[in-house]
């Protein structure tokens, strides 16, 4: 990897890219990015969406009441769609 695409790679993590696109612009695997993401960690901060809880527990009644689906709420609250089917997950393994 040059220190062009790096710079890059930095550019478009800053303003949200996911790592999956950023590894097909430029033909890496989404493994390789992430291992340089985490090599560089200074570059490439932690992105997490602090969703309070009360506001996580009403989309996933959404959900689960068929008025919201996964991308919907995912794109709404900016996290991803594997956040959100764990949250529903972990809702419905709660009311076993």
């Amino acid at each position: 990897m040059t220190d062009t695409e790096l710079d890059e790679m930095e550019r478009m993590w800053a303003i949200g890219v996911p790592r999956r696109l950023i590894a097909a612009r430029f033909g890496y695997s989404e493994d390789y990015v992430a291992h340089m993401m985490k090599r560089h960690r200074e570059r490439f901060p932690c992105r997490r969406n602090n969703v309070d809880s009360a506001q996580k527990e009403r989309w996933v009644a959404r959900i689960i009441g068929g008025s919201a689906g996964v991308d919907q709420v995912a794109r709404e609250l900016g996290v991803s769609v594997n956040a959100v089917r764990k949250w529903v997950r972990d809702k419905r393994k709660g009311e076993r």
